[in-house]
């Protein structure tokens, strides 16, 4: 999994490629803790480049819109493949993170 990140005003942007997954998790889990998130902070997660994303991935995607809003911050999700929209729906993930079709949208909140 490739992670990159990048900070556009207020918002953190995160972008992945690969499967969020077991195994991949470990290591992005490091890269996220590296992201200071501060009163106002939006960690946008732009997942359009993760074909599968598992139990243990959206666990991480929570474990993080926690810490961001225990830090009085926020996440929003964008850019959902088919597989990944049909998981965040079926979880109904869709109805606690703000879901935007496009990373600029997410970015504007």
């Amino acid at each position: 999994m490739n992670v990159e990140i990048e900070t556009q005003g207020n918002a953190t942007v995160v972008r992945m490629d690969g499967r969020l997954d077991a195994a991949a998790v470990t290591a992005v889990k490091a890269d996220l803790h590296a992201i200071e998130i501060n009163k106002g902070t939006l960690v946008v997660f732009n997942l359009a480049k993760v074909d599968f994303i598992d139990s243990t991935g959206l666990g991480l995607v929570v474990s993080t819109f926690r810490r961001a809003r225990e830090n009085e911050g926020d996440l929003a999700v964008c850019c959902l493949t088919p597989q990944v929209r049909s998981l965040f729906e079926l979880t109904r993930m869709h109805r606690i993170f703000n879901v935007f079709d496009t990373e600029d949208m997410a970015v504007q909140g």
